[in-house]
């Protein structure tokens, strides 16, 4: 017997640099079911690498087994994802991957 793959659904926040250096690096385009943004308005388009963007209280209302946060504005990410309600436990926040370490973690 054949066991079904489940395809797992992950977005991600941010629709910048730090999103073009995960997808090039680690997680490929074809993996992401869409992006996440605080800052969607008139003026951003509504999709980004021809995935579409929604938003923190979209994606209350949205299934998903994770969001990997490629924006450097973690905090900002962080307090948006509490007033959207989203479930933290599937919240994942990879700064480290970014190119340029916080200052905190320079030596």
């Amino acid at each position: 017997m054949q066991s079904e793959v489940k395809k797992v659904q992950i977005y991600m926040w941010g629709i910048g640099g730090g999103a073009a250096k995960i997808i090039a690096r680690y997680l490929p385009l074809d993996r992401i079911a869409g992006f996440v943004t605080s800052h969607r308005t008139d003026s951003v388009s509504s999709e980004f690498m021809g995935k579409h963007i929604y938003t923190p209280e979209e994606m209350a209302n949205r299934k998903y087994d994770a969001i990997v946060v490629s924006s450097v504005y973690v905090e900002k990410i962080y307090a948006d994802c509490c007033k959207a309600n989203l479930d933290m436990n599937r919240i994942i926040f990879i700064r480290r991957a970014l190119a340029t370490p916080p200052p905190q973690w320079r030596r």
